[in-house]
């Protein structure tokens, strides 16, 4: 039980939880000589008093306690010990895909091809998918590559994880043109496109080689994109033993496939020319020394007989030769 002191320094002894002993103790100042001790009784009234105040709220302001039971907006992540990693599945074959996401409030997960490409969901082909789960039905080796998993919550910004998909698929070969040539000391390249996941391992073969291999004459070539492949195989100085049938094979662990293209020469032709000289004769023109004047005369007349006596030279006309027919003779 609390002690207080009076004027006289005499401490007497009162029942602290009286109103009237509460009361007169809290407004008690010390008296002089003595020494004053807290009961905590004034501390309890004041916080009362404090607790019955009104809140008065200012427009405008914000109050303390508004956001007091609303959780925090977080943005989105991807929980990637609780996602798929890399996916290889057999063609042909269903496979489920899956993918966490953690944010406030909690995200949706969203699914696309990244070559934007459609999948195979039930009976049905989509471009897009929701849901943290994704499964694929009967799925093509033209599904290879890579699929998004896109979470997003309103609280920006949106995030994406990127999970390969590895179709396993046996090998096809396909040689498109079946039959080339070329000519003789020339280079002649032979093609083969080829589908397979894994890589395959690719060789050619020829009549009566069982496996080229690569050196000055032959050189093997191969370029890979995802599960599809193109074979080159290039031939240096082309000859006449390097005519015939030739094999493109394919094999991994699934199978092998093969397909063949035939080799042959190109003729050579020679182009000749001939040039033909002809020659023309000289065509050669005499004319005469001198040009003697001619006049018509009247064979019946003496003049005409005289001057033919004379040696003259008369030039006839042809009507005066057949008047000279048809004249009697001398």
């Amino acid at each position: 039980m609390p002690y207080i002191l009076s004027a006289g320094g005499v401490a007497t002894r009162r029942h602290a939880d009286h109103p009237h002993n509460r009361s007169a103790r809290d407004h008690q100042e010390p008296p002089r000589g003595g020494r004053a001790v807290s009961t905590g009784v004034g501390a309890d009234a004041a916080r009362r008093a404090a607790g019955r105040r009104r809140r008065v709220h200012v427009p405008g302001q914000h109050r303390a306690h508004d956001h007091e039971d609303a959780p925090a907006a977080v943005p989105p992540d991807i929980v990637d010990s609780g996602s798929s990693g890399e996916v290889m599945v057999r063609e042909g074959e269903n496979v489920s895909i899956h993918c966490a996401a953690s944010g406030v409030p909690p995200p949706t997960i969203m699914w696309r091809r990244e070559d934007a490409g459609v999948m195979r969901i039930g009976d049905q082909n989509v471009s897009k998918w929701s849901g943290v789960w994704l499964n694929l039905t009967a799925v093509e080796r033209a599904m290879s590559g890579a699929l998004l998993c896109i979470a997003s919550n309103g609280v920006p910004p949106s995030v994406s994880k990127r999970i390969p998909l590895r179709v396993l698929c046996k090998p096809s070969a396909v040689v498109s043109q079946k039959m080339i040539g070329g000519y003789l000391g020339q280079t002649v390249l032979l093609k083969c496109q080829i589908e397979a996941y894994p890589t395959p391992n690719v060789y050619w073969t020829h009549i009566n080689i069982n496996r080229i291999q690569n050196g000055s004459k032959y050189q093997t070539l191969i370029k890979s994109n995802s599960y599809k492949h193109t074979a080159v195989l290039k031939i240096d100085d082309v000859s006449r033993d390097d005519i015939g049938a030739y094999q493109c094979v394919a094999e991994n662990v699934l199978g092998t496939a093969r397909d063949d293209i035939t080799l042959y020469t190109l003729a050579t032709t020679t182009t000749s020319t001939t040039v033909v000289t002809t020659t023309r004769p000289a065509t050669v023109v005499t004319e005469p020394a001198s040009t003697q004047p001619y006049t018509e005369v009247d064979t019946s007349s003496e003049e005409y007989v005289k001057d033919v006596s004379n040696d003259y030279v008369v030039v006839l006309s042809q009507h005066q030769m057949q008047n000279l027919e048809l004249s009697p003779s001398l």
